[in-house]
């Protein structure tokens, strides 16, 4: 019988499947913080987040002290090991750790990362790409870039082209998918952010189903496009989810009595960091 690794399997998900039963599922598996920018920086570093400066959120107000933070050059990324060792790097998705656009050293390809699509800031309108700073936000490496997509279609999509591109060549790919983050969008719901915003129709439950499908899909067709593990030269590949539980509606998954009572994954006890 295959393990499934989510607790809510809406969709079948064959190649997270395989990587849950072939390699090693950790179902007690915590992050340094319960916040975006600041665990971004522990996984980049691989050191505590305080140490790199980023204990908060990098803030999407222009205004708030925590906005012009980033992660500073002097630190080194496991993207700038890897390329030193001859991998080619790619991040594609939710960067996080310093709105580039303003603070141009904070651009993730200054970071180790030879290539980059996605976005800076903390999360996106799915459809139109504005950001949490109220400003568009979709970069096609260091260029700012208008373009048509659901941001999960989008991500798989440069993740897939990546991995084509690099498939016969050690590689290393930072997938970071913004689904499961608000705000919560279907493929088909109306842009909620930015110029032409208008109020969803789509039930919450509903919209939250379609904003977690497809973020698997990287592994699921990596799987089948590469072929035999052996492709990988003997690499890995990992899964992780952005956040913990959001709310808990129609069995999506929250981490009640491990968190708040309202299920959201800020909290500092055991559920705002699994």
């Amino acid at each position: 019988m295959p393990v499934t690794p989510s607790i809510a399997p809406y969709d079948k998900t064959p190649g997270m499947d395989r990587l849950a039963s072939e390699g090693m599922l950790f179902t007690d598996f915590h992050a340094s913080r319960s916040i975006c920018s600041a665990t971004r920086a522990g996984l980049m570093t691989g050191r505590y987040q305080q140490r790199a400066g980023i204990e908060a959120v990098i803030h999407p107000h222009a205004t708030h002290p925590e906005h012009r933070k980033g992660l500073h050059e002097t630190e080194v990324t496991f993207a700038e090991l890897f390329k030193d060792a001859g991998y080619s790097t790619g991040l594609v998705g939710k960067w996080h750790l310093g709105y580039a656009a303003e603070t141009p050293k904070y651009h993730p390809m200054n970071h180790g990362f030879d290539y980059f699509m996605g976005y800076v800031s903390g999360n996106i309108d799915y459809i139109n790409h504005w950001g949490d700073h109220m400003q568009h936000d979709w970069w096609h490496g260091r260029k700012e870039t208008k373009e048509e997509g659901y941001t999960t279609h989008l991500i798989n999509k440069y993740a897939l082209e990546f991995i084509e591109q690099n498939k016969n060549k050690p590689f290393c790919l930072y997938i970071a998918h913004e689904s499961p983050h608000s705000p919560v969008q279907g493929p088909d719901d109306p842009i909620q952010r930015g110029p032409g915003a208008k109020q969803r129709s789509t039930p919450h439950a509903e919209a939250m189903k379609q904003t977690y499908e497809g973020s698997a899909q990287p592994a699921d067709s990596s799987d089948r496009s590469l072929g035999d593990q052996s492709t990988f030269g003997g690499g890995g590949e990992s899964f992780l989810s952005d956040i913990s539980g959001l709310t808990g509606d129609a069995g999506f998954p929250h981490h009640r009595p491990l968190s708040s009572t309202v299920g959201v994954g800020h909290c500092v006890i055991s559920g705002g960091n699994e």
